[in-house]
């Protein structure tokens, strides 16, 4: 495809989602106009009539503002990150994430009432990578990074005990700043503590 066709169809595809957005019932302050391209690329364009995106989870943030679902099995990989970091923004001893492609999610509510948070620069605009919660209640929904998320797999509703294990540790797992971690571990590996509270 040459750069002017594919142009073109980035054109046509945000102005298919925008349309999508209008027939949603959203305000045209909420969607036209260059601070508001990001709503319309991807991860938070709304697939239209679900067209080539199969939806094998839904997942949502405590208050149910904010709704997903996800299209793939299984995630790219997961991580623990014991990093100061994660630690004082989930208010938590590590942070629990599985990755992602963006087109791999598709918001279906409260995509436009998203809250920001660039950590590095501690601003509250949309500049990669941030992070992103909802806010109203402020559940973490995501990191994003120029190509992938990092999705909290806390907030899926899993049907059952098997989709679950998909996002078990012993399918995909790595231990970032481990030594950062601020509890004491009865077993020499993290993975062993990791699998025995599971």
């Amino acid at each position: 495809m040459s750069p002017s066709n594919s142009s073109h169809s980035n054109n046509n595809s945000t102005t298919n989602a925008k349309n999508a957005a209008i027939s949603q019932g959203h305000k045209d302050s909420d969607i036209h106009g260059e601070h508001n391209d990001w709503k319309f690329r991807v991860p938070y364009k709304v697939h239209e009539n679900d067209v080539g995106f199969k939806t094998l989870y839904e997942g949502a943030c405590h208050c149910g503002r904010v709704k997903y679902q996800l299209s793939r099995e299984r995630p790219l990989s997961a991580k623990f990150c014991h990093c100061t970091t994660c630690q004082v923004l989930h208010g938590a001893p590590f942070q629990w994430a599985a990755i992602f492609h963006k087109e791999d999610i598709n918001f279906t509510h409260g995509h436009h009432d998203l809250g920001w948070y660039e950590s590095e620069e501690k601003t509250t605009r949309h500049k990669l990578p941030c992070k992103v919660s909802c806010s109203y209640c402020r559940t973490p929904i995501m990191d994003e990074g120029r190509n992938m998320i990092l999705l909290f797999p806390s907030l899926i509703k899993f049907k059952n005990k098997g989709e679950k294990e998909r996002f078990n540790p012993e399918y995909v797992i790595s231990f970032l700043f481990f030594s950062f971690c601020p509890l004491p571990f009865p077993f020499p590996h993290p993975l062993d503590w990791i699998l025995y509270l599971c």
